[in-house]
């Protein structure tokens, strides 16, 4: 959830409560801050840097919530915190700072928090309840200012796969069929042709007989008479 003071915001994740076991850890609030920036350094984001008036105002929320039990974000952080020009808070319990760690990066708005690239500063406060439950508070903040930092891109490595000749079969070109060869047409000579040629032939310069006037009728219908 986020609350605005005038022209200054401050994002209040909602709160988070997981249960492990106990902690092994000498110094809880040092294993958060060593956890948070680890968490910035893998993806690629630069260190919060550790402010001690951060982390005094985190453990005074610690101590309220471990002695009520309870989690709860802190409704004064905007009046407790001086030179911000956007803060924010987790809050969260739990057996270990490793379970409460994860519960956070498991959830989308505490993770935000962790992995802003608007806030440059971090302060991180735990208590022990006499319940037994690891109470913690991570204050941020973004001092008035403070100038925006982009995250350095990552290299993308892009591998170039060596040419490769496809296993199918070339494709032949496509030569159009050759035309069957024609045949020679066939000339139908009229009969009438093909008897002028033989009586021209037969005749030549014999006389005019029978079949002179048989072959002239045939040609021009007419009889031919002898003088």
């Amino acid at each position: 959830m986020r609350r605005s003071f005038g022209r200054v915001s401050v994002l209040l994740t909602v709160v988070l409560a997981v249960s492990a076991g106990p902690s092994a850890s000498a110094s809880p609030d040092s294993e958060f801050v060593s956890r948070t920036n680890g968490a910035r350094s893998s993806y690629g984001v630069g260190a919060y840097a550790v402010r001690s008036e951060l982390a005094a105002v985190a453990r005074r929320q610690a101590g309220r919530m471990a002695a009520a039990h309870t989690i709860y974000h802190n409704g004064n952080l905007g009046n407790e915190v001086s030179n911000w020009r956007s803060i924010g808070e987790n809050v969260g319990m739990g057996g270990s700072v490793s379970a409460i760690h994860n519960a956070f990066m498991n959830s989308s708005e505490h993770r935000s928090n962790i992995l802003s690239t608007s806030f440059t500063e971090v302060g991180i406060g735990t208590a022990r309840g006499s319940d037994g439950q690891l109470y913690v508070s991570e204050v941020f903040r973004r001092p008035t200012g403070a100038t925006y930092v982009a995250p350095r891109p990552k290299k993308t490595v892009v591998r170039r796969t060596p040419a490769r000749a496809s296993r199918s079969a070339p494709r032949k070109p496509l030569v159009a069929p050759k035309a069957p060869p024609r045949k020679p047409a066939v000339r139908v000579v009229p009969a009438t042709v093909r008897i002028n040629a033989a009586w021209r032939l037969y005749r030549k310069s014999r006389p005019v007989g029978a079949l002179d006037l048989a072959v002239t009728y045939l040609r021009t219908g007419r009889i031919l008479l002898p003088r």
